[in-house]
């Protein structure tokens, strides 16, 4: 299964998310609420998702991404963010984001994400 890093500043999401995750059998490697942190820890932990919000302290979840995507390009990042507007997602995708989860969230939309964003990193054609 997967090696996941949450990035949220809200404990009790962090706590569903890797509630969902453990679950569903992955691995949760790391945790942070702080966006300044999230680089180092991803390059110290190599997670195979990484679930991200957009509102944080220091460095937003959007910022976050676009220095995530130069130095680890091939991450598979996930926002999950009630800051769902068009151009927050938009702006997700365009920074290399594989999916954009809106709060609140369903248990099975993370799953699906994680398993399709896993499936293709496997090589497997979408919908498979």
């Amino acid at each position: 299964m997967a090696r996941v890093m949450l990035v949220d500043d809200d404990p009790d999401i962090r706590t569903l998310l890797r509630e969902i995750l453990e679950r569903s059998g992955h691995d949760i490697v790391a945790e942070t609420d702080d966006g300044d942190a999230v680089v180092g820890l991803a390059t110290e932990h190599k997670p195979d998702i990484l679930i991200l919000d957009i509102g944080m302290p220091g460095r937003d979840g959007l910022s976050a991404l676009r220095h995530l995507m130069l130095r680890e390009p091939s991450l598979n990042v996930v926002i999950c963010s009630a800051s769902g507007t068009h151009g927050h997602v938009v702006d997700a995708l365009r920074f290399g984001a594989k999916d954009f989860i809106p709060k609140p969230f369903k248990p099975s939309r993370v799953r699906a994400a994680v398993d399709r964003i896993l499936a293709e990193s496997a090589g497997e054609p979408k919908g498979a």
